[in-house]
């Protein structure tokens, strides 16, 4: 079997099409020590954009509800993971498929699944959720996502979609390759939905973001205030049978917006307040 480098080196020699792929592996094989400075430079920049987001996000939403946003992502990870692991063995084992599409084929059809299920329910939430009764806040971080939304589109799904569409045009490829890839704007969909969402009490329920969380829905909350933060917030419990762990939630509350949005809920919550004496929590240290 060729190596990637000479398999890189003979598709430019073909011709094949425009075969960015080929070229930039024969390149990157070629010179495997830049490669490896590049893969480093690249995981530094990654981590340490990671950790100013994360930074920016917890001074802005507050510690009590970042930390409860952790905790839920762990908990869903699992579930993400097996139901993926599902629809992988699937397409591996009933439907014959390679090991390579069928991973590929399990991440489609999830995420168009997900996507599907988030503008169906954003457009349901906008259709009952009544008249606005008070503005809270836009999601933290507005400009980090809009700005993320244009290096997707501009270096992944651009470039992917006109490369589909010349091989389509140009070459005729029955096989449509590479097509699948561009579906990469599955992930700039919820991208797109939390850059312009808020947080919004409505008069039949609380927005966040992009799903309307109805107030018959709401079993107990509960004010977790922070004192040494512009923003604290109210940690929920959503009424069902699952444990407790997987019905928590916690919403960013600005301080300036206390005594406004407490009324409300007491207003829609009667007797769900839960109060309870703690510390009130730092984003200091």
């Amino acid at each position: 079997m060729a190596s990637p480098a000479r398999r890189g080196e003979a598709a430019i020699q073909r011709g094949d099409g425009w075969n960015v792929e080929g070229m930039i592996m024969f390149w990157l094989f070629e010179h495997q020590v830049f490669s490896v400075l590049i893969l480093v430079f690249v995981l530094i920049l990654v981590i340490a954009f990671d950790y100013y987001l994360f930074k920016k996000l917890t001074k802005r939403m507050g510690r009590v509800a970042m930390r409860q946003g952790l905790r839920n992502m762990s908990l869903m990870f699992p579930l993400v993971i097996l139901i993926l692991g599902g629809i992988f063995m699937y397409a591996h084992f009933i439907l014959s498929q390679s090991i390579a599409l069928s991973i590929m084929n399990a991440y489609l059809f999830f995420f168009l699944v997900a996507n599907i299920l988030l503008v169906l329910g954003w457009l349901v939430g906008k259709l009952v959720a009544g008249a606005v009764l008070l503005d809270i806040m836009p999601f933290p971080m507005r400009g980090g996502v809009i700005f993320v939304m244009l290096l997707f589109f501009s270096f992944f799904t651009f470039p992917l979609l006109l490369r589909d569409v010349v091989e389509m045009l140009v070459y005729f490829d029955p096989n449509l390759k590479g097509a699948i890839n561009s579906l990469i704007i599955f992930l700039e969909v919820p991208l797109f939905f939390f850059a312009i969402g808020r947080i919004q009490i409505y008069q039949n329920g609380v927005w966040l973001y992009a799903q309307l969380l109805k107030w018959k829905k709401i079993d107990s909350y509960q004010w977790v205030p922070n004192d040494q933060g512009e923003t604290s917030a109210i940690r929920i419990i959503i009424k069902g049978s699952l444990p407790v762990s997987f019905r928590n939630g916690a919403i960013p509350i600005p301080n300036v917006k206390k005594d406004e949005v407490l009324a409300l809920f007491r207003q829609f919550l009667p007797g769900k307040e839960v109060v309870q004496n703690h510390q009130p929590v730092s984003d200091i240290g």
